[in-house]
């Protein structure tokens, strides 16, 4: 397709059509599968919410890499020691105008004196 000519298209599966048959194939033959990957979820989408299913195609599902939930690791004695004291100087100081973060109040907690003394003998 020449740039700045348009296609004119009867009914939008005709426009999906071109999109599936030509321009999808097309793009991945320039390795520009992202984008093609873009364009497939694109028209799942709008097939999804306009019910186009009489163009001779089938609904597609993309497969999208999702992020498997993990459960978290129980926390070990050390660990439960040092958030409970972070919690409690962090309620302390967010009352206030502080500018710390949580992190930062709990690595001041880890390398304290008063921390290291409750977890020496774990």
């Amino acid at each position: 397709m020449a740039r700045g000519k348009r296609h004119n298209y009867d009914s939008p599966t005709e426009f999906i059509e071109y999109l599936e048959e030509t321009l999808i194939p097309d793009l991945k033959e320039a390795r520009y599968t992202e984008t093609a990957k873009d364009f497939e979820e694109a028209i799942y989408w709008i097939v999804d919410g306009m019910g186009i299913f009489q163009g001779g195609f089938e609904r597609r599902r993309i497969a999208t890499k999702q992020k498997k939930s993990k459960r978290k690791k129980p926390q070990s004695k050390k660990q439960k020691i040092l958030t409970e004291m972070t919690d409690k100087k962090w309620k302390k100081y967010s009352k206030g105008s502080g500018k710390k973060t949580y992190f930062e109040i709990r690595s001041q907690v880890s390398r304290s004196q008063v921390y290291k003394k409750r977890v020496k003998n774990l």
